[in-house]
This record gives C-alpha cells, sequence and structure tokens, in this order.
C-alpha cells in the first residue's frame, strides 16, 4: 500500500526547504526501518506551508522477530 502524509507547517523560508525534505526523507527512512515495517520508495515534497511524504508499497504489518532465550 501507498502512503501519503501531509504535515502543515508555519511559513518556512524557501532557501531552508531542500535542506528539510532531504532531513524528513531520512529520517522517515530510518523510523520505518528502526519498526520494522518495510517500504519501497520514499520521496518529499514541499511548499513553505507544506511537507508531504510520499512512501510507496508500505508493509501491512511489521515483519516477525524471532530470538532464542537460552536458559540461564
Amino acid at each position: 500500500k501507498d502512503v501519503l502524509l501531509e504535515i502543515g507547517t508555519d511559513e518556512i523560508p524557501a532557501h531552508y526547504m531542500p535542506n528539510v525534505l532531504l532531513q524528513i526523507k531520512e529520517l522517515a527512512g530510518e523510523k520505518f526501518a528502526e519498526a520494522n515495517i518495510s517500504c519501497g520508495t520514499i520521496c518529499s515534497l514541499g511548499t513553505p506551508r507544506r511537507i508531504v511524504l510520499c512512501i510507496s508499497e508500505v508493509a501491512d504489518k511489521q515483519k516477525d522477530i524471532f530470538s532464542k532465550i537460552s536458559p540461564e
């Protein structure tokens, strides 16, 4: 499934936008990985009052985690 996240903001100066969009894209990728949720491509778009993340192929659930606990 694809996900679109739109964030409304106060006015962000236009010259900050390229860095803001890069950072939010990287942060979203890190957070999905930390949560064990697989996804496809992440793109970020924005204007001085809007930031948008488009995330493709988002998994319906987290990946299963298996761990073995040895007796003490």
